[in-house]
């Protein structure tokens, strides 16, 4: 996937000539004006640490429905700021149990997001870029004059390479460094230099948190099969209410001539006709109440299941069968 780095001093507002790393899936990553951007496909978008908080608090409830009040409730205490203009983002749980939790600006992010689109750019997962560190013991990575924290621990943070001597004794050993540098501003038994700092970090998305969560949940996922979800739903309906018209049909009893009238005529009863028909009526109700199912979503923004539909029928209206 393309990754579009947005840079540690990014404005507000993005237009063309905004200084970005652009990093495509197949060619070596280079600084760039933002407008000279372009892609055909998905992109994640990497944030800068200097725009984010991290921490980790310990949730009552892993449930969907309630994760999002319980993480509000939880970080009221710890944040300094209005909990309702910042966005709230899960991440893994750590070895104590708590949960990791980045925060950022909802404004900020939502129009970063917007000028994006704007410009034809899919944005479909959001990282921040100390977060893609890995995450062993303490990491480090050194940029130019910008480095990077990050590990197995809850701190992430971005500070100035010159400020590492002081910074280390409050990071627990052992220290793993990377850099584009040939040696890092401290002596580190554990040092290497990278070709490209900003390919290390995108090698490492699939264990960061992913920001696209609640408001910011993106329906058009890697596969581009988002959107079809309904259709698939009421297509998978339609079979439903076929299967369940041949099944009814199949349960109407067949009536013999009789032997001594040969020219008598086939009358199924009328209470086989009846029972076919209800059959088929129960079929379609099922169905119309599963399919207007399928297109609402809950606060948390997942579909509703089609199955809710079918295993409580009462709540379909069936009593009034």
């Amino acid at each position: 996937m393309d990754c579009l780095f947005l840079p540690a001093d990014c404005p507000a507002r993005l237009d063309a000539e905004t200084r970005v790393y652009w990093l495509p899936k197949d060619e070596p990553g280079r600084w760039q004006a933002l407008g000279d951007c372009s892609a055909a496909g998905a992109i994640s978008l990497i944030l800068p640490t200097e725009v984010c908080s991290f921490f980790a608090i310990s949730l009552p409830t892993r449930k969907a429905r309630w994760m999002q009040q319980a993480l509000a409730y939880a970080a009221e205490e710890l944040l300094a700021e209005n909990v309702d203009e910042l966005h709230l983002a899960v991440g893994e749980t750590l070895t104590d149990g708590r949960q990791r939790v980045v925060a950022i600006r909802r404004q900020l992010l939502a129009g970063w997001l917007e000028q994006l689109r704007e410009r034809g750019l899919l944005i479909v997962a959001i990282h921040v870029d100390a977060d893609l560190l890995p995450r062993e013991a303490t990491q480090l990575l050194f940029i130019g004059e910008r480095g990077l924290l990050g590990g197995e621990g809850e701190t992430r943070l971005a500070f100035t390479a010159a400020d590492w001597p002081q910074l280390a004794a409050f990071c627990a050993p052992p220290w793993h460094a990377q850099g584009s540098a040939a040696e890092p501003p401290l002596a580190l038994d554990d040092y290497r230099q990278l070709d490209d700092p900003y390919a290390f970090l995108a090698a490492q998305r699939a264990a960061a948190i992913n920001l696209a969560q609640g408001d910011f949940a993106v329906e058009v996922g890697n596969t581009g099969l988002g959107y079809w979800k309904p259709l698939f739903a009421v297509t998978g309906l339609i079979l439903l209410v076929q299967l369940g018209f041949n099944l009814g049909q199949a349960t109407v009893p067949t009536v013999s001539p009789s032997l001594t009238d040969p020219y008598g005529s086939f009358s199924p009863s009328a209470a086989a006709l009846a029972s076919g028909a209800t059959t088929f009526s129960v079929t379609l109700k099922i169905a119309s109440f599963a399919a207007k199912s399928a297109f609402l979503k809950t606060a948390e923004g997942d579909l509703v299941g089609i199955s809710r539909g079918v295993v409580n029928p009462d709540q379909a209206g069936l009593k009034r069968l």
